[in-house]
């Protein structure tokens, strides 16, 4: 029994050190719905939920820069179990609902929209999933590179074009009032990128 005293104390740090990293996300995932201003909170209560996602993010490296070792070993592990997404579901607002939109152009001056086709509902949801990730991504040139990837698919359905315009925005929801006298969700664009494209299919 003595020998396996110490293997127990490692696992049971283990196990610590792995819910204080889904407290400290989930803890950093609330502070931030708190935050956005869509609840009954008082906005003088800003300072103190700052100060709770600061600390809750710090817990995790997330205060650090994204190019420390420490960080980037915190993310791996974050990622690799399942800690990054998901635990920030019972955020007491319903999330934002992101959107991208192709906007082909050809040679004879014609132009036509488009938005992502997926074969069946599960690709469907990868894809909003795919497209929130898109929008937290701190680092711009991965965004990008994410977007033309999604550009280069759809343009292999229009050949014709030498040019498409990715349109990243967010949907906004209108109120029960609005939706109830025909209203629909508005679009707001947040990031536009133009791709061109020659006869030959490009290399991604």
């Amino acid at each position: 029994m003595k020998a396996l005293q110490p293997c127990r104390t490692v696992l049971l740090a283990l196990a610590g050190i792995h819910l204080l990293a889904i407290s400290a996300v989930s803890l950093q995932s609330t502070f931030g719905a708190l935050r956005a201003g869509r609840t009954i909170l008082s906005p003088s209560a800003d300072v103190c939920l700052q100060a709770g996602e600061n600390f809750s993010g710090a817990l995790v490296g997330r205060l650090l820069s994204p190019k420390a070792a420490t960080r980037q070993l915190t993310e791996l592990y974050l990622q690799g179990a399942g800690i990054e997404r998901g635990y920030g579901f019972f955020a007491p607002n319903v999330p934002d609902n992101f959107k991208v939109v192709f906007e082909f152009h050809y040679p004879d001056g014609r132009s036509e929209y488009s938005l992502p086709v997926v074969g069946d509902a599960a690709t469907g949801l990868r894809l909003v999933n795919l497209l929130d990730n898109v929008r937290s991504l701190p680092n711009a040139e991965v965004r990008e590179l994410m977007l033309r990837m999604l550009a280069l698919a759809a343009w292999q359905d229009h050949p014709e074009a030498t040019r498409v315009r990715v349109v990243f925005g967010r949907m906004g929801l209108v109120s029960l009032v609005a939706f109830r006298a025909g209203e629909g969700p508005s679009y707001e664009p947040l990031i536009a990128y133009d791709y061109h494209f020659s006869s030959n299919p490009p290399q991604p």
